[in-house]
């Protein structure tokens, strides 16, 4: 890596230094990455490359050079020579002084300690190549942060931890004398994390870093298309990385055949994904999957196969043979709790990269054994707050299908509202996105509903963390149960035939479902 290198605005670049240092570039005391400090540490590892990364980055980079200013001092090192130049480089730093290579045999004979070696000129040449402009800051941060927290825990170590064994093999020493020591150590971490990097508190100047470092993976993967176009236009982030998203509605409604259409369409622009499918089985998936994509009546699909022609056969073989390229996956298993849904589905992340994951129907889950005794309500908070835990662990989106309560048919408007949903408040404040499925016509005698030339879905947007809410019209194919754009044409066609058809009551066999 050459020693000339272009000085690098914020945005550093993306990534972190992938290579090891070169062999010969090593502290004058140590050899290997990790190594004893000196003989007073006994077993103590000290970090030697991530010290020297540190100290190349500050060398050779106006940034880090003010993010070490802010958050290093010199006794965070723990090998003797990179103690000495980091001192120097602070004093440097507080006079104003550029960082050249000469100026380190001034300051260091103001070193406080014993030995003030730097390793000679030869060595900060050396650690100037450690300089990457593929580091950026966020990730020089993190290294930073390793750097404090070794200091600490070799403070814990070389004091308490010695402290502790000398209790332990004294006599005379009390059970008070163990729980005052531990306290003490208590004291010392919780002081250290006010000043350290990992504070859960941020200043200003770290929430711009991270907020930097955002926009770029925005820029990648921030918006998680739902695979339609014309809803994602109505939509700030949609299916991005550790949200969570709510799929709500009565029977009938389409939140689950949205869901197959929106896998599908996922799919084709090559988007890993998902599904839980608590409800219905893998082949019932797949009839469904059929259906959208060849156009053929489910109905056909299921119980009239004897009636297909030899053109719909192939179409569907075809469509099947098709989809085997796709990054698809089911999970039919029942009986799952959300400890089995972490496992599995980190383990998709790790082999396929699935970035989103549908769980239908989420009432399903098992309840955890450990609030039995708590009210539904108690219980589905702290699922949804688990599911919330997962997405931003694994880094997936999370799309949870959840049915919603018969009292909302009760009401003159029978569209639905977050307030709709089983125990609401859980679902609401855990979401980042909800949507509520209506259908008009659903609620018009069944006769009737055959004879429509075309049939309107509503996607409601019940709540958008990031953007507006709305509705969203659709066409829905109630017998290939596709979802797919509507136009200016198809809602007028629809309101005109809503205007000419009587509403009637609904039969007791629609009644009865929940």
């Amino acid at each position: 890596m050459a020693s000339s290198k272009t000085k690098s605005p914020l945005g550093i670049a993306k990534g972190c230094i992938t290579s090891p240092p070169p062999d010969d570039v090593k502290s004058e005391n140590k050899s290997n990455t990790h190594d004893r400090d000196d003989a007073d540490d006994d077993d103590f590892l000290t970090d030697v490359k991530n010290e020297q990364l540190v100290l190349g980055q500050v060398l050779s980079n106006d940034i880090c050079k003010d993010v070490f200013a802010e958050r290093c001092t010199y006794t965070d090192f723990l090998t003797g020579n990179h103690k000495v130049i980091a001192f120097c480089i602070e004093k440097a730093l507080s006079d104003g002084v550029q960082l050249k290579d000469d100026i380190f045999d001034v300051y260091r004979y103001e070193y406080p300690g014993e030995d003030n070696s730097t390793g000679g000129i030869s060595y900060i040449v050396k650690l100037r190549q450690h300089y990457s402009e593929n580091l950026t800051k966020a990730t020089f941060l993190t290294h930073v942060k390793k750097l404090k927290s070794d200091a600490l825990k070799h403070k814990m170590h070389n004091i308490y931890v010695k402290k502790m064994l000398r209790l332990s093999r004294d006599p005379s020493a009390t059970i008070e004398s163990f729980s005052d020591l531990t306290l003490e150590m208590e004291n010392q971490v919780t002081s250290a994390s006010i000043d350290a990097v990992s504070s859960g508190f941020k200043d200003v100047a770290q929430l711009n870093i991270e907020h930097d470092q955002e926009i770029e993976n925005r820029k990648k993967a921030g918006f998680g298309s739902t695979g339609f176009r014309f809803l994602d236009h109505a939509l700030t982030e949609a299916y991005a990385p550790k949200k969570v998203s709510i799929h709500a509605g009565r029977p009938g409604m389409g939140k689950s055949a949205y869901v197959f259409n929106s896998m599908l369409r996922m799919a084709n622009r090559g988007i890993p994904n998902c599904i839980f499918s608590l409800e219905m089985d893998a082949p019932s998936v797949i009839d469904r999957f059929n259906a959208i994509e060849t156009g053929i009546d489910l109905s056909r699909l299921i119980k009239d196969r004897k009636d297909l022609s030899a053109d719909e056969l192939a179409a569907e073989q075809r469509v099947k043979k098709k989809r085997e390229k796709k990054p698809i996956f089911i999970n039919d298993a029942v009986g799952k709790t959300l400890a089995d849904v972490k496992r599995e589905l980190r383990t998709l992340v790790v082999k396929h990269g699935v970035k989103v994951c549908f769980i239908d129907l989420f009432m399903k889950l098992r309840k955890p054994r450990h609030l039995s005794n708590k009210s539904t309500a108690d219980q589905y908070t702290w699922m949804l707050n688990e599911v919330q835990i997962i997405a931003k662990e694994l880094n997936v989106h999370i799309g949870l299908v959840v049915q919603i309560g018969r009292k909302s048919e009760q009401k003159t408007d029978k569209r639905p509202a977050i307030s709709d949903l089983k125990d609401s408040g859980g679902f609401e404040e855990i979401a980042d996105l909800i949507l509520l499925f209506y259908r008009e016509a659903y609620y018009i005698n069944t006769d009737v509903d055959k004879q429509l030339d075309v049939d309107i879905a509503e996607i409601i947007i019940g709540k958008q963390r990031q953007g507006v809410t709305g509705t969203v019209k659709a066409v829905f194919n109630g017998a290939t149960t596709k979802f797919s754009k509507a136009n200016e044409e198809d809602i007028e066609l629809f309101d005109k035939m809503l205007k000419e058809i009587k509403p009637k009551r609904r039969s007791k066999k629609y009644e009865q479902q929940d």
